[in-house]
């Protein structure tokens, strides 16, 4: 069995790295760039005062490359199975 979590993200820290991810995304054909581009162009929900992302990237491999791509640009995330 393998392990996937759940990823969160507050919205105005995706969003700080938009241009990155759209740079990455279609210029340079990154995977996790294009991914995350494409959260990014759903609504956040709302969790009290914040705007979050939840999404789950359901590959293992890929899940551990987004998570790494956020800790690299010291997005702060949370996680939760």
């Amino acid at each position: 069995m393998s392990y996937e979590p759940t990823i969160i993200v507050e919205a105005k820290d995706l969003q700080k790295i938009e241009r990155e991810l759209q740079r990455l995304a279609y210029i340079e054909d990154n995977k996790v760039a294009k991914y995350l581009d494409k959260i990014l162009s759903y609504k956040p929900c709302q969790f009290k005062d914040m705007e979050i992302y939840i999404f789950q990237p359901e590959l293992t491999p890929f899940n551990q490359k987004v998570r790494d791509f956020l800790a690299k640009r010291s997005i702060i995330y949370g996680e939760d199975n």
